[in-house]
């Protein structure tokens, strides 16, 4: 019997009166919150609680710029309370089969301590960098504006700033920090980024990663590739040396330092692990779930894992996808969407099997792959945007991301309209990128 037919008659079977199941996502950024705009506009009946350590989304890809204008966060996050599904500000410290012990954060700085029980879960809590790139402690809107500020004061005083990471993180850190009042400052100020690769970007297109550095050196910015950064015996001096060791390069006096390399270990993973859901076996050196390719926990079905906190095992595309928003955000929906088709054979008193469940990436994106999508923007007037192998710069790149960022935040605003529009956008582009890759990497017969 087809997959798909099935599905859609289980789906399409499932009653309005029937009892709700009830659906607990944790993690109120992308992949959280796109599973539960698709579980609460199904038509299959669903309790939906949303568990968050914030109480308000935040566009992580356009954060960079608040340490520029932090007035700009405004533009960039939405309140997660008055949703179509039921609130929780909190955080989940132990995760049972059936049910999930969270500490809720109250303004008066009170916590208390709920269970909540569910029928299925989808675990959606991400993976960052340090702060103020990646938001580890601010809980509440008001807290996130004042790191944003005391971090700004903080480099405006700097005269030698160092960014580390040449991913597209640390490129658009340094971007941004060109872009600083120099009215501001006391004295001239230095921009350094290094790099462990001996290119920037080095999983975007040839064009792309040229286009970048040569921007950056453009703007002042000293790109020093190739090396390691540590500490030395002295503590005061940062000694960058090639992988041969042959090359010392060394710092002096760095004022700030601001790391955008690696990843911080997802500490909330050890909820499923004091619940016994997961153990040491299961989890990568990045400390990220390993799941199956239906985003469900080896040991057990009811639970899914997406986003940057879980690794499909076998995927060789997964590390490349793992660290955009259009791939959480597509694991989101698609985790929601199994979600759905096992609540409704359970009801139907049918047994669903792996393969007649979604699978990612396969029915995730155009064509089953996951297409070369990435908008970086560099300052406030210039970007780079790959489509596939495709590559468009200037400021066509920086229309393309301020309109990503403002459907964005529309649509986990709670606007129907602006998620209709996001989703079609973003499906265009997929399908674009899907065939452009396609072409390029097609051979040419022999004449």
């Amino acid at each position: 019997m087809p997959t798909g037919w099935l599905n859609r008659k289980l789906l399409r079977n499932v009653s309005k009166s029937a009892t709700a199941a009830h659906v607990l996502v944790v993690g109120g950024s992308f992949a959280g919150l796109s599973a539960v705009d698709t579980l609460v506009r199904s038509d299959s009946p669903m309790h939906v609680t949303l568990v968050s350590r914030t109480d308000f989304f935040e566009y992580l890809p356009s954060s960079l710029h608040c340490l520029v204008r932090p007035d700009y966060l405004d533009k960039v996050t939405t309140s997660l309370r008055g949703g179509d599904y039921k609130f929780v500000h909190g955080t989940v410290v132990t995760l049972r089969r059936h049910e999930a012990e969270v500490r809720v954060h109250y303004r008066d700085e009170r916590v208390v301590t709920e269970l909540i029980p569910f029928d299925f879960c989808i675990w959606a809590c991400g993976t960052g960098y340090p702060e103020p790139i990646y938001n580890g402690s601010s809980t509440f809107l008001e807290m996130r504006k004042k790191m944003f500020r005391e971090t700004r004061v903080n480099i405006l005083n700097a005269k030698s700033l160092l960014v580390v990471g040449g991913g597209p993180v640390g490129v658009e850190l340094a971007a941004e920090l060109t872009e600083l009042p120099v009215a501001a400052l006391c004295a001239p100020r230095s921009v350094t980024l290094v790099c462990s690769t001996f290119e920037l970007l080095v999983t975007l297109p040839e064009r792309a990663r040229w286009y970048a550095e040569m921007w950056l050196r453009n703007k002042g910015v000293r790109v020093v590739t190739g090396g390691r950064l540590a500490k030395s015996e002295d503590d005061c001096t940062l000694i960058c040396t090639s992988h041969d060791g042959t090359v010392p390069t060394r710092f002096k006096g760095a004022d700030a330092i601001l790391w955008a390399t690696g990843t911080i270990k997802n500490r909330a993973l050890n909820a499923m692990n004091h619940g016994g859901l997961v153990a040491s076996e299961d989890l990568d050196p990045n400390g990220r779930v390993f799941v199956r390719a239906t985003l469900q926990l080896p040991r057990a079905r009811h639970i899914f894992a997406c986003g940057d906190c879980s690794v499909v095992a076998c995927d060789q595309q997964r590390d490349l996808a793992s660290k955009t928003a259009y791939a959480a955000i597509e694991a989101g929906r698609l985790a929601a969407r199994n979600v759905m088709l096992l609540d409704a054979a359970i009801r139907a008193d049918v047994q669903l099997s792996l393969n007649q469940l979604l699978r990612y990436p396969e029915h995730a994106f155009p064509l089953g792959t996951f297409p070369q999508v990435f908008c970086i923007s560099l300052g406030k007037s210039d970007g780079i945007f790959c489509i596939g192998p495709l590559v468009i710069t200037g400021k066509i790149a920086v229309l393309a991301k301020r309109t990503i960022e403002k459907l964005n935040v529309r649509a986990f605003s709670g606007s129907r309209f602006h998620m209709h529009l996001f989703t079609l956008l973003e499906r265009v582009f997929f399908f674009i990128a899907a065939i452009i890759q396609a072409l390029f990497e097609a051979k040419l017969p022999d004449i």
